[in-house]
C-alpha cells in the first residue's frame, strides 16, 4: 500500500519581504496535504472526525479499495497532529489532532509514542521545520527496518511557540495525562529545551533535543535529557584553533543574546585562552533592526577578523552584515556553527565572497562524508519531506539522529524505561552501536554532559562561494578552486 506523509508532501510556498533595513516574513496559511493510495473515500462517520478549535480530527485508515482519498488540514488553525508512519507493507495511519485541548491521541502498546516540542509558528518555524522533517524522515526509515523494539514510531508534533511557558504547559498536560510519551524531543533551541528539562526529570521520561547550553544537559540534573547538538567546547574549541592558525589573535565576536549565545561565549573565552585569541563580544537581540551601534563598539579595538555567532534566525545576520556595508568596515568575516543558513540566503554577493564557515563535514558540499550509505539513506529520505530546505541539512540530521539513538539505546536496554534507556544511550561509542549514524567519525556524549562529542576532523572551514547555500540539496557551497 502506499504511504502517506502529514508533512510537507507537496513543498509550500514561503514570501518574504523586507521593510526597511529587514522586516519580518510573512507566511500563507501552513496547510498539509496527503495523498493517499488505497484510501476510499468515506463519510464522516467512517472516517471517525471530532470537532474541536475549528478543526476536524481525520483519522484515514487504510482499505482494498483503489480509489484515492485527498485530504488537506489548514495548519495555521491548530497547532497539534500526530503521526504513526507505518511500515509500506503495513500502510499507513494518519491522525490529526488540535493542541490546547483536554483530549490526546490514544496511547498504544504497539508504538513507540514521541513527543515532539518545536516551533510551529513565530520567528523560528523554519527551524522548527527542519525537526518536523528530520523526525518523520527517520520514523520512516525506522519502521520500514522493522522499528523500536518491533514497534513503529507514532510522532506527535506540538507547537511551542518558541515559548518556554508554552512548552512547559504543553508538557505539563502531556506528562500528566495516561498517554504519557516514551520519549520527547524537547526543542530545537535551548531557550525552550532549558525550560522543560525540571518536568521530565520529575517524570523520568527520556528528551532528546538539540540545545547547544550545557544547562540542558547537565547528566547530575537531568540524567533522562540529551541533546544531539556537538558541545560547544568542541565547534568553539575548533574555531579558536583555526583562527588561531591563521595568525588571528584579536577577533570581534557578534553573538546572540540567548543561552545559545551564552554557551557559545563562554566556551569561545575558554578555548581562545588555550589558544592564544582574545574574543570581545557584543550581544545582539532576534528583534534587532540595527547592529550598528554593536559593530560600532567593536570597531574601537580594532579587531583583526569579525565571528558571528548563535545568530539561529536570519535576522540578525542580514543586519550585521548590512551593517558592515553601513559602516564601511572591511574585515575578514566568519560564520560560526549555530548561525541560519538563512542570513547567507539573503545576503549579496558582496557580503559572501570570501566569507569563512564553520560546518559539519557532512553538510559541506563535496565532503567525502557524503559517500556513506546511512548519509545517502538519510538524504533521500529527508528529501521526500522537504524538497526545498530553509535551514542547512546539518540541522535536519540533528532530529533525524535523535530517533537513531533511541532505538539503539532502546534495543540495547531492550526497554524503552528512561533510566535503562538512558544507561545504554551513554555506552554508544562506535557508529557499529548506532545504525544509521553518519554525522560524525565516531558518535557518544560526555561523561560530564549529555551532548553530542564532536572530534575536530567532523568539522570544516571552507570559503563560501555565491550562493553559499543550496536549499535543494541543503548543502554549504564552497568557492571555487
Amino acid at each position: 500500500m502506499g504511504r502517506c506523509s502529514t508533512y510537507a508532501a507537496h513543498r509550500r510556498e514561503r514570501h518574504e519581504f523586507r521593510e526597511g533595513l529587514f522586516g519580518p516574513q510573512r507566511r500563507p496559511p501552513r496547510t498539509a496535504h496527503c495523498r493517499t493510495p488505497g484510501h476510499g473515500a468515506r463519510d464522516d462517520d467512517q472516517l471517525g472526525l471530532r470537532v474541536g478549535c475549528g478543526v476536524r480530527s481525520h483519522v484515514i485508515l487504510p482499505d482494498s479499495t483503489n480509489n484515492h482519498t485527498y485530504w488537506k488540514v489548514n495548519m495555521s488553525t491548530r497547532n497539534r497532529f500526530t503521526a504513526l508512519v507505518a511500515s509500506a507493507v503495513a500502510g499507513s495511519l494518519i491522525l490529526a489532532g488540535c493542541g490546547g485541548g483536554t483530549g490526546s491521541a490514544s496511547s498504544d502498546d504497539d508504538t513507540v509514542d514521541v513527543l515532539v516540542l518545536t516551533p510551529m509558528s513565530g520567528p523560528l518555524v523554519t527551524l522548527g521545520d527542519t525537526a518536523i522533517a528530520g523526525l518523520t524522515a527517520a520514523a520512516k526509515v525506522i519502521n520500514e527496518e522493522g522499528g523500536i523494539l518491533g514497534r513503529d514510531v507514532k510522532l506527535t508534533f506540538e507547537d511551542n511557540r518558541f515559548d518556554p511557558m508554552t512548552a512547559q504547559n504543553i508538557l505539563q498536560e502531556a506528562l500528566t495525562s495516561d498517554d504519557r510519551p516514551d520519549m520527547v524531543f524537547s526543542g530545537v533551541t535551548s531557550t525552550e529545551t532549558v525550560a522543560i528539562m525540571p518536568l521530565l526529570t520529575q517524570y523520568k521520561v527520556l528528551s532528546m533535543g538539540s540545545a547547544a547550553s550545557p544547562l540542558a544537559t547537565d547528566p547530575e540534573k537531568y540524567p533522562y535529557g540529551f541533546s544531539m547538538f556537538p558541545r560547544a567546547v568542541d565547534y568553539e574549541g575548533a574555531m579558536a584553533k583555526f583562527l588561531s592558525e591563521k595568525g588571528l589573535t584579536k577577533v570581534a565576536a557578534i553573538i546572540s543574546d540567548s543561552e545559545t549565545g551564552k554557551a557559545a561565549q563562554d566556551a569561545l573565552t575558554s578555548q581562545g585562552e588555550e589558544y592564544g585569541v582574545e574574543f570581545e563580544f557584543e550581544k545582539l537581540d532576534a528583534e534587532s533592526v540595527d547592529a550598528t551601534s554593536e559593530l560600532s563598539r567593536l570597531m574601537r579595538n580594532e579587531p583583526q577578523a569579525l565571528l558571528l555567532e548563535g545568530l539561529t534566525s536570519g535576522a540578525p545576520m542580514t543586519v550585521v552584515l548590512d551593517g558592515k556595508d553601513k559602516l564601511g568596515w572591511d574585515i575578514p568575516t566568519f560564520f560560526g556553527m549555530t548561525d541560519a543558513v538563512s542570513g547567507i540566503q539573503n545576503a549579496t554577493e558582496e557580503q559572501i565572497r570570501g566569507t569563512v564557515l564553520q560546518g559539519a563535514a557532512f553538510g559541506i558540499k563535496g565532503s567525502d562524508r557524503q559517500q556513506d550509505d546511512d548519509f545517502k539513506i538519510f538524504q533521500e529520505a529527508v528529501d521526500a519531506e522537504l524538497p526545498t530546505k530553509d535551514y542547512q541539512l546539518s540541522n535536519h540530521a540533528l532530529s533525524y539522529s535523535a530517533l537513531m539513538v533511541l532505538r539503539a539505546g532502546a534495543e540495547k536496554a531492550d526497554s524503552l524505561e528512561a533510566p535503562e534507556v538512558a544507561e545504554a544511550i551513554e555506552s554508544l561509542k562506535t557508529d557499529e552501536d548506532i545504525p544509521g549514524w553518519f554525522q560524525t567519525v565516531n558518535p557518544g556524549f560526555a561523561d560530564d554532559q549529555h551532548q553530542g562529542t564532536w572530534a575536530p576532523e567532523d568539522f570544516e572551514f571552507v570559503e563560501l562561494g555565491f550562493p553559499g547555500y543550496d536549499p535543494t540539496s541543503g548543502l554549504y557551497l564552497p568557492a571555487e578552486n
